[in-house]
């Protein structure tokens, strides 16, 4: 086999590890973490093996299967939804630009697998919700007021 001309070429074959993965155990899964093991099962070359499907969507689905793939897929599309809803201010428009290119990039990327870059993604969101609990004087302290007890 030959040298692949460009990197695209080696991504192609790092979806194709994730694709078999996936159809070989479609229920059942491997757990999370497991696409080094399924790369080097379906390696055709040692050119082809990484850590990472490089589509960070697709390696949660290729790990967890359907189940969890849904329900991570689900968590990430509720959570920009819900910011998005709850908050109309203009100065957020660069957070949710944020977070949906974070989402977006991992269709081509393994950021989210370094927890340092997925933390940016939880506290780019974190961020918004308090500017809303604010604005609109909802009550932080969820019925709660602690003051009585402490006098």
């Amino acid at each position: 086999m030959s040298k692949p001309l460009f990197p695209v070429d080696y991504r192609i074959g790092y979806f194709y590890h994730a694709w078999k993965g996936l159809t070989e155990r479609f229920w059942l899964g491997t757990g999370l973490n497991t696409f080094r093991y399924l790369s080097a099962k379906n390696e055709r070359t040692p050119e082809t093996y990484s850590d990472y499907a490089h589509d960070h969507f697709l390696q949660i689905f290729a790990e967890t299967r359907v189940l969890g793939g849904l329900l991570f897929l689900s968590l990430i599309i509720f959570s920009i939804y819900k910011s998005v809803k709850i908050s109309s201010y203009q100065e957020d428009y660069g957070f949710f630009l944020a977070l949906l290119g974070s989402a977006v990039n991992n269709i081509v990327d393994y950021d989210w697998q370094l927890i340092s870059l997925f933390l940016y993604f939880w506290v780019i969101l974190a961020l918004i919700q308090p500017k809303f609990h604010i604005r609109n004087k909802v009550d932080l302290n969820m019925g709660i007021n602690l003051t009585k007890f402490l006098h």
